[in-house]
């Protein structure tokens, strides 16, 4: 599912910044494991993991952690106040700035960035493949956006 992905950031990435570009691959058993907690969990999310791994891209452009959790978990308490306080978010990965990437289980899984600075919950409207490609900069024909 992830092939071409894989294929992308092996071009753009600098082969020699090991940090910044470090990821692992989720055994299936630690998958199996993410399932029994969240039996909704989107497939998507976890053939990345399997595929891709759980870790930064593009020079820390961005991270995909290897769980979900809430904002007050990753952030610390009341770090981050959503204008939606209601709203039940499991945070999936980071841009390195205080925004987070998350699904929203009670609204079908969707996705959506958590803005930091101000609380706004931006559903995507995107799959999660969609989200992370985005989140890479990879055009749908797989070019690097970042490129003049």
């Amino acid at each position: 599912m992830y092939e071409d992905i894989n294929d992308f950031l092996a071009r753009v990435e600098d082969a020699d910044e090991k940090t910044m570009n470090s990821r692992r691959l989720l055994s299936q058993e630690q998958i199996d494991d993410l399932r029994k907690v969240h039996p909704r969990i989107p497939e998507e999310f976890l053939s990345y993991l399997q595929e891709v791994g759980a870790g930064a891209f593009r020079e820390c452009q961005f991270t995909v952690y290897g769980f979900l959790d809430t904002p007050d978990n990753i952030l610390g308490k009341d770090v981050l106040l959503l204008k939606e306080p209601s709203v039940r978010a499991l945070c999936f990965g980071d841009n390195f700035s205080g925004d987070l990437g998350a699904f929203l289980p009670d609204e079908d899984w969707v996705i959506a960035d958590l803005w930091h600075d101000n609380g706004t919950i931006c559903r995507k409207g995107r799959t999660f493949r969609q989200y992370i490609r985005e989140k890479m900069f990879i055009s749908e024909d797989g070019r690097d956006l970042q490129e003049g």
